[in-house]
């Protein structure tokens, strides 16, 4: 009971930050999404076009994120309650506590902060929804997680660290269960909880537990999971660093799950 109650707090925090935040929202195929390879004469779909366009503004915004985060300290922060809860050891499991299961690319990556605490809101281009409302194929969402770009004077509020007049000019990067935010251009695959925030009158995304959430850097080839990293994922200090998991481990058994659902359209059983 203990646990169901820190696992719901988690969750209400991070619905609250989705209210004060204001992360604005617009409206599941099973179809698995494909980058648009238009070839001399070929008509490109109405999806094909607003995926080619938010790949576009995805590369436009890219560097400057990167750039925004290149140097800064960083700060390790487990996300919480989540982690107390038994793990799902597949994503069948998981699916049935949340409501939407999605695909799709980051647009757009922007750091916010709630009750002086690291937040990052992705403006997600979805390209393929395994379970909710298929309606959200070819439309963009906003998705609020935990960690991101932070104020020192945030954080120091926050965890009354006493940071010199010098430090407090300056910001850090929350690296939460030790994983970089996510940039424009990348990819991610997420069990997501819809609800209303009665405040701003319309429907947020949230990422409950957010060891549900999987990574495919942009370059790479595979989706990994963000969950509590290795102490060489730490070192590494990265997303993204491990490409072929354990696959008697749950962990690894999950990330093939997702693997298997981002090649079938379906989620596996």
């Amino acid at each position: 009971m203990e646990i169901r109650k820190q696992v719901i707090g988690g969750a209400l925090l991070l619905l609250s930050s989705a209210v004060l935040v204001g992360c604005g929202l617009e409206s599941r195929t099973s179809k698995a999404a494909t980058v648009p390879t238009a070839k001399s004469g070929q008509r490109w779909s109405h999806f094909d076009r607003k995926l080619a366009a938010a790949q576009h503004t995805a590369q436009k915004n890219r560097p400057a994120m990167l750039a925004s985060i290149k140097g800064l300290k960083p700060f390790y922060s487990e996300t919480g309650a989540a982690y107390l809860a038994s793990l799902p050891t597949k994503l069948k499991d998981e699916a049935q506590r949340v409501n939407t299961v999605l695909r799709g690319t980051i647009v757009q990556t922007d750091f916010a902060a709630f009750d002086h605490t690291a937040h990052t809101v992705y403006t997600l281009f979805v390209t393929a929804v395994y379970q909710g409302d298929s309606a959200l194929r070819g439309q963009e969402i906003s998705v609020l997680t935990a960690g991101g770009k932070i104020k020192n004077t945030e954080l120091d509020a926050q965890r009354q660290q006493k940071l010199t007049a010098a430090e407090l000019q300056g910001s850090t990067l929350v690296r939460a269960d030790g994983f970089d935010p996510a940039a424009p251009g990348d990819e991610i695959v997420a069990t997501l909880t819809k609800v209303h925030s009665n405040a701003l009158n319309r429907a947020v995304y949230l990422t409950i537990s957010p060891e549900w959430l999987f990574y495919r850097t942009a370059g790479t080839q595979n989706f990994v999971m963000h969950a509590q990293p290795t102490a060489a994922e730490l070192t590494a200090g990265q997303h993204g660093t491990v490409v072929t998991p354990d696959t008697d481990s749950v962990k690894g058994r999950i990330v093939a799950d997702v693997q298997e659902m981002v090649a079938t359209g379906r989620i596996p059983e």
